[in-house]
């Protein structure tokens, strides 16, 4: 570093926005293949949940910048000329989180056009109108409405306060705030005591059923869901049709699929509450959540759970890579989808 200071003022710089240069293609060349990576669903083979697991334990990236650059790959697959804007400086990382919720294969070049080259105030702006807009078009009566739910992670990833005090926050019944960010979609904050946190970390280490994901908003979503299931008397209606529908025989022929409660207790305590998938280098799979009990032989090839020997914890992606290897990827990606609008249809009827 000492040779730095022979250089003079005009070859410094030089070298400073060469070096910019080389930082930003070599961006774009990442962010390619990272998308093709989660194509190809190869986090799975190493032996990581997903791709943002990938991200942060074997690529050693921060949660910031794993989520930032996820965020970029996936857009590049769905509008390549991003790649030439982020080369040229046009778009960074920022402008394309701002914009994500927001594009459109039907509004990309309108959006394209507004943002490339503007700073990320200026797309700030842009963003918060378009929003707005999305918003007063929703109507404020229409209770029907699919609301999603975004829960800032800040909020429950430290119980302690920013001035170092140990007090718990006060629950509050009601939300402090509830704000549309996009059309269909709301934030709401509120503040909560350190049970509810506990209760949150271990419904997420508990997150076995296939429902759940790992964010907030899925642990939120699912705890819903169960409650209506339970106590909306429209859901119990809905199951009932659907049992009379497939009579006897459907649950005679799924008996092979069930698993008894002491059978995954006994799996959940032998393998740790963590998935066991192990990547050819010998490291297992660090996923605690959205585990789900998997048929060592699948039930298809004549498995059964008859002791806890016959059972394993899997996440999701390993719980598909596993079908992928016994069945082929094709027909899992089938069996997803027709499972998918099987839901669709039951929930909708």
């Amino acid at each position: 570093m000492n040779d730095l200071k022979n250089i003079d003022h005009q070859a410094l710089l030089a070298h400073l926005r060469s070096s910019l240069g080389n930082e930003r293609n070599s961006l774009a060349s990442f962010l390619r293949y990272l998308g093709e990576v989660d194509s190809r669903r190869l986090y799975a083979e190493e032996g990581q949940p997903s791709l943002f697991a990938f991200c942060t334990n074997a690529l050693t990236l921060s949660e910031a910048e794993s989520f930032a650059r996820i965020t970029a790959a996936r857009l590049i697959r769905r509008f390549p000329v991003i790649h030439d804007h982020l080369r040229s400086g046009a778009l960074s990382l920022t402008s394309l989180r701002l914009i994500s919720a927001h594009l459109t294969e039907e509004n990309a070049d309108h959006i394209f056009a507004n943002v490339v080259g503007r700073s990320s105030r200026d797309i700030e702006k842009m963003v918060a109108t378009l929003a707005n807009k999305r918003a007063i078009a929703q109507s404020a009566s229409d209770t029907t409405a699919k609301i999603g739910i975004s829960f800032p992670r800040s909020l429950f990833h430290d119980a302690q306060s920013a001035s170092g005090s140990h007090e718990p926050p006060v629950l509050c019944h009601k939300p402090d705030r509830t704000r549309y960010v996009a059309a269909e979609h709301v934030e709401i904050r509120f503040v909560a005591n350190e049970q509810l946190l506990a209760k949150i970390d271990r419904i997420k280490g508990l997150a076995l059923s296939k429902n759940i994901g790992s964010r907030l908003e899925d642990v939120f979503d699912h705890v819903l869901e169960s409650y209506l299931k339970h106590h909306d008397p429209a859901r119990r209606a809905a199951k009932n049709r659907q049992s009379k529908r497939e009579g006897p025989e459907s649950k005679k022929s799924n008996s092979g699929r069930y698993i008894a409660q002491k059978i995954k207790d006994e799996v959940y305590k032998r393998d740790g509450g963590q998935c066991t998938f192990k990547a050819s280098t010998g490291s297992r799979c660090p996923a605690r959540v959205g585990l789900e009990f998997d048929h060592c032989r699948p039930v298809a090839l004549g498995g059964n759970a008859a002791n806890a020997d016959d059972v394993r914890l899997l996440c999701r992606a390993h719980n598909r890579l596993a079908a992928e290897r016994s069945f082929g990827a094709a027909t899992v990606a089938a069996a997803i989808a027709r499972q998918s609008q099987k839901a669709k249809n039951i929930g909708f009827r």
